[in-house]
């Protein structure tokens, strides 16, 4: 199954969030045109890390911390 936009997407506030089906989060990879895939065990559980994470407290996401440190301050790759 594909990536699913919905809804619930447009209010992530994260920069490198891609996308969401009913138990993943897709996220910007740390290589080149790659993508970071979380896989919930429950629909519930990928709701409460989006909602702690990526809707909200973003900077404090690994994820965002790995990806954050590949750019410069202008925002282009290191």
């Amino acid at each position: 199954m594909g990536k699913k936009i919905n809804k619930e997407s447009k209010l992530v506030k994260c920069p490198f969030f891609k996308g969401q089906d009913m138990q993943k989060i897709w996220c910007e990879g740390v290589q080149p045109d790659s993508s970071i895939i979380l896989s919930f065990g429950t629909r519930e559980g990928k709701r409460a890390y989006r909602l702690r994470y990526c809707d909200k407290a973003h900077r404090l996401c690994r994820i965002y911390r790995l990806n954050d440190s590949k750019y410069d301050e202008e925002g282009y790759l290191k």
